[in-house]
């Protein structure tokens, strides 16, 4: 029974879903009907005007403008939508739309792409202005474990609707629907209540199924990862640290999965919080990280820049001066060579030389060796330096020698 002003005077009217044949135990088989009680305003009403539904065992209506022609139109689920039920059949949903003065047109039948149709509720699930319909029922074939199903018909805005898209809802023999926003998204979402929460068992009770609508539109993210130390040397260890930033202002959940390459190194939640990974390495590589947030009801998922994270070899260096102690005005070369058991360090890398923390010179390595000579040292010990800053696939490496410079 659904109370709805239906010819728009005002006044509350009645609508009922009728069978128009009983087999005595209840089950209504029968094409069923659909009764219109026009109200009279002071509690009392019309006698019923009958449409028929041209479906089969009713089981569920509801009341709706599914047109959008401001007048109320009458839905009917169906346990059969097309023929008496015989070992059960795909579901119907009866469509009679109105002529706004309390009056229906010939009922429209579409299947619920399910087993019976045992509840219908409307809402615009995709928010574009059209009513789309929710069906509880099953699965098709029917007879098999009657598990639990329900089917959306998306609407086209004209009083038709799309074939359905069959949900499981988690249990067994789903037997109503109703929509609402239960996570105060702004969008419809959907509740189905279970008879059972095990195969023809109901002894643990029912069960009921929360869909949350993954309906556009949906808020954009921005997805970055980040190193701690960049470049890292063998078997130090190194974090990668994703950060998840979302238009939506809300809570935001879902997924974060770091990625070398097209590898999968680790998926964790994200919560809210800046998410790590961290890891150490054994050879002089570069490796591309990334790190992609899955998405969620309410935010687009997206993928970080990548993040070339440099693996460097251990180097190796040599210092040698032409000669120690040396006299004043006397030319002295210093000499320093730069290898690694890893690779031959390039030519054109640039080695510095230092008198304390002065800059003497800085040398490009040709080979693996620079020289640098200077007759400008003072009488005095000196101490030499020299620094190789390293670079994506060799560590850095310094080396001091003393130089002792004498009068004349």
């Amino acid at each position: 029974m659904i109370i709805a002003d239906v010819n728009g005077d005002g006044r509350p009217d009645l609508v009922a879903v009728n069978c128009a044949a009983d087999d005595g135990d209840g089950s209504c088989p029968g094409e069923g009907v659909v009764g219109v009680l026009i109200g009279k305003g002071n509690g009392t009403f019309k006698t019923a005007v009958l449409y028929n539904s041209n479906v089969y065992a009713t089981r569920g209506s509801t009341v709706a403008d599914v047109n959008g022609d401001g007048k109320p139109d009458i839905l009917v689920a169906a346990e059969c939508g097309f023929g008496v039920c015989d070992n059960g059949g795909e579901g119907g949903i009866s469509v009679l739309l109105g002529n706004g003065n309390g009056t229906f047109q010939e009922a429209v039948i579409y299947g619920s792409g399910g087993c019976s149709a045992n509840s219908v509720a409307v809402a615009d699930l995709n928010n574009d202005g059209k009513v789309d319909l929710l069906v509880a029922g099953g699965y098709l074939p029917c007879g098999g474990e009657d598990r639990g199903a329900m089917q959306v018909l998306m609407g086209n805005g004209d009083g038709t609707f799309q074939p359905a898209t069959t949900y499981d809802t988690g249990g067994f023999i789903a037997v109503q629907v109703v929509a609402a926003d239960v996570n105060r998204d702004g969008k419809p979402d959907a509740v189905v209540t279970n008879d059972c929460m095990q195969t023809n068992n109901c002894a643990l009770g029912g069960s009921a199924g929360v869909f949350l609508n993954d309906s556009p539109p949906h808020s954009p993210t921005t997805t970055t990862v980040v190193s701690d130390i960049n470049p890292v040397t063998f078997r130090k260890l190194v974090t990668y640290t994703a950060t998840v930033v979302s238009g939506y202002p809300g809570p935001v959940t879902g997924t974060v999965t770091f990625k070398d390459g097209t590898t999968v190194l680790l998926t964790v939640r994200w919560t809210g919080h800046p998410v790590t990974y961290s890891t150490s390495y054994s050879k002089v590589a570069t490796h591309m990280i990334t790190a992609t947030y899955s998405g969620d009801v309410d935010s687009l998922g997206s993928v970080s820049a990548s993040l070339a994270q440099y693996v460097q070899g251990t180097s190796k260096m040599t210092l040698t001066t032409s000669g120690s102690p040396s006299i004043a005005g006397q030319p002295v070369t210093f000499t320093c060579g730069v290898f690694s058991n890893y690779g031959a360090i390039p030519n054109g890398e640039m080695v510095t030389f230092y008198d304390g923390k002065t800059v003497l010179a800085t040398v490009a390595l040709a080979a693996g060796t620079a020289a640098y000579t200077t007759s400008s040292l003072s009488v005095k010990r000196h101490s030499i330096r020299a620094v190789y800053p390293g670079d994506n696939s060799f560590a850095p490496i310094k080396k001091s020698i003393p130089q002792v410079v004498q009068s004349p």
